[in-house]
């Protein structure tokens, strides 16, 4: 891309940018350009498309390059502009904060299936990150209360910030804890339990994409071993604070945590265990119950 003389449109940079991503393999090159030039000119993408002839200033341009570079150097888009749509809300997610994945709006889409539409019920979500399962699940279950947990200083500051644009704050308390202390000290009990923690076995790290590897925040991702040693701590402290119809519902790396995931629940307390596959047809959420039948 040179500025050179050249008077660069919105038409003109679009298609320059996405055959430039195409190139280099990037995944969704269309989308990737649309968002960054959104970003960057402070627009919608529709807008885009409104004014195609609306011409770049050189500072734009200059911020537009800028962001480019950053996406073919394999930082996540939602980290570029600090900010991702999950489940029809638009969540902030500046660096250092854990971007949530497609994986776990199914999480969202199961809690719900369980919970009828007039719930008044409670929700702890458990690693909660930028805030998206507990603000997805009590924006659709509008007489539900909730706890949310965050370890990390900056994902709880972030969740409190998307729960309040959410207009979920009324409902939703945002804690700067450790998810185990948190289950420890708390003795209330709650209708579900949600967790997305830290699931990848540390071997497996330095083979993700560079976008998750490089850019994410370790303690987000690194589980341990075999992927699980925050579950270990997590779930036999789950049946003490689920209400006597209560479930939890938990996502996790693949069929290789399945086995293990089963036995410590079971050895938990919890029963009426069932594993749901994600799009892509691998084991990714587990959920049980306090009571069968429930």
């Amino acid at each position: 891309m040179s500025e050179g003389d050249r008077r660069w449109t919105v038409r003109d940079i679009l298609k320059w940018t996405i055959d430039y991503l195409r190139s280099h393999q990037v995944d969704s090159p269309r989308l990737d350009a649309e968002l960054l030039l959104a970003h960057t000119l402070e627009l919608r993408r529709l807008d885009l498309y409104l004014d195609p002839d609306r011409p770049l200033l050189a500072g734009e341009l200059a911020r537009f390059k800028s962001s480019v570079k950053e996406r073919l150097a394999g930082r996540a888009i939602a980290h570029i502009i600090g900010s991702k749509e999950f489940y029809a809300i638009r969540l902030q997610t500046p660096p250092g904060v854990f971007v949530p994945r497609p994986e776990t709006e199914e999480l969202v889409e199961k809690t719900l299936a369980r919970l009828p539409p007039d719930c008044s019920g409670r929700l702890l979500d458990l690693c909660t990150g930028s805030g998206a399962i507990a603000i997805s699940v009590l924006r659709e279950r509008p007489q539900m209360l909730g706890d949310a947990v965050e370890v990390t200083a900056l994902g709880a500051t972030t969740a409190i910030t998307n729960c309040i644009a959410a207009e979920v704050s009324p409902r939703l308390t945002i804690h700067h804890q450790d998810a185990g202390e948190f289950l420890l000290a708390e003795t209330g009990t709650y209708d579900v339990i949600t967790c997305n923690p830290p699931y990848i076995p540390s071997a497996d790290i330095d083979g993700l994409m560079a976008e998750v590897r490089d850019y994410e925040p370790l303690e987000a991702l690194d589980g341990g071993p075999d992927g699980l040693d925050l579950l270990r701590r997590l779930i036999p402290l789950m049946p003490g604070r689920l209400s006597a119809t209560g479930f939890a519902i938990i996502e996790f790396d693949g069929s290789h945590q399945t086995a293990a995931l089963r036995q410590l629940l079971a050895g938990s307390g919890l029963t009426a265990i069932t594993v749901h596959k994600d799009l892509a047809g691998h084991d990714r959420l587990v959920e049980a119950w306090l009571r069968a039948g429930s």
